[in-house]
């Protein structure tokens, strides 16, 4: 995988950059966490504090766009950002299956 930053954007209301990266990989499209490690890599951060904004694969190519956010700190990633939907259904289904072993 290869990862080029094609913009960077400082927000200073929201203590953020907004980075534009282009993403050229071999197969399947790279996962979440494979693409902040590449990120932090390059913009010597740390990858807890990246988040994803989007990655758009260019259909009949390898390629993808990605933004991403880089905060300043855990504080203000927790105002900002959202919990993800994963976290939202990883509890819909520890409740069903809470309910089953009750039944």
């Amino acid at each position: 995988m290869k990862l080029e930053i094609t913009s960077q954007k400082e927000q200073t209301l929201l203590s953020r950059k907004q980075v534009g990266a282009r993403i050229i990989y071999d197969k399947a499209t790279p996962s979440k966490d494979t693409i902040k490690q590449e990120i932090a890599g390059q913009l010597k951060a740390e990858p807890a504090l990246i988040a994803l904004g989007k990655i758009e694969t260019i259909f009949g190519t390898t390629e993808a766009k990605v933004t991403a956010y880089v905060y300043e700190n855990k504080e203000k990633m927790a105002l900002i950002e959202i919990k993800p939907s994963v976290e939202k259904g990883s509890k819909k289904t520890e409740k069903k299956q809470e309910v089953k072993k009750e039944a």
